[in-house]
């Protein structure tokens, strides 16, 4: 399943005015792929957590999202519990605000998601000064949108990232390479779900694309999980890049 994790904390009202939507596709490495959803099921599956210090702000961002089709899981209102929220609900992709009122920051955050998860994630700001867009580039995000936007803009950003990240795939997982760290090595079906799993995609779609029952796909993430000594997806995939890099 494809998950939208939403950072915010600014006090600006979100209505409809100008966007900027900057490519940093260039400066994200293709890693990052396994978290995406396949085009045709990104629309339903897109699951969004709002994290955001100001209650009135975060709740208008649910209403925007909530309004192009994507489903919010959850609203957090303390910078600090951004990492903890990242672990618990495992998002595919990431709205962050750079300036938050915390010790922590977008920029911060989205460095924690780059190395740790390998989440991608586009920026939300009202700043577009040198300064803020050259620390925003060291971290390569996927976008980069200025405040105040409308759903339409919200949904044309996302939209676009995520195309322009389909098109940098060009391959699957190197199974081979995988193996020789594996005691066992993987079965076809085994095979086959991982790369499900790499592209983002939930138990539900897997066990669609694979013409196999919920649990068959259950069953085989619990012996992908037993073989990569792991004990969550979000694990596994920081597994396979560790091991695929």
């Amino acid at each position: 399943m494809t998950k939208l994790l939403l950072v915010e904390d600014e006090a600006n009202v979100v209505s409809t005015s100008t966007i900027l939507c900057i490519n940093f596709i260039c400066t994200f490495k293709v890693n990052t792929i396994e978290q995406i959803q396949n085009e045709d099921t990104m629309n339903n599956q897109l699951r969004i957590l709002i994290i955001e210090d100001e209650p009135l702000i975060a709740e208008d961002l649910a209403d925007l999202c909530k309004l192009n089709g994507y489903e919010v899981c959850g609203t957090i209102y303390h910078a600090t519990a951004a990492l903890s929220a990242i672990q618990t609900h495992q998002p595919n992709l990431v709205l962050i605000d750079i300036n938050l009122q915390s010790t922590i920051d977008g920029v911060d955050i989205a460095e924690h998601l780059k190395r740790n998860y390998m989440i991608p994630f586009i920026f939300i700001t009202s700043y577009a000064d040198k300064h803020t867009l050259a620390k925003a580039k060291e971290v390569g995000p996927l976008g980069y949108i200025v405040k105040p936007f409308s759903k339409e803009q919200l949904y044309s950003t996302i939209e676009i990232a995520c195309e322009q990240l389909h098109k940098l795939i060009d391959t699957l997982l190197d199974i081979t390479k995988i193996n020789k760290r594996l005691d066992a090595p993987l079965s076809v079906r085994e095979t086959e779900v991982l790369n499900c799993v790499f592209k983002g995609m939930d138990t539900g779609t897997v066990a669609k694309a694979l013409f196999i029952s919920n649990n068959t796909v259950k069953f085989h993430l619990k012996n992908l999980y037993n073989k990569f000594n792991v004990s969550s997806r979000t694990e596994l995939l920081v597994r396979i890049r560790e091991w695929t890099n």
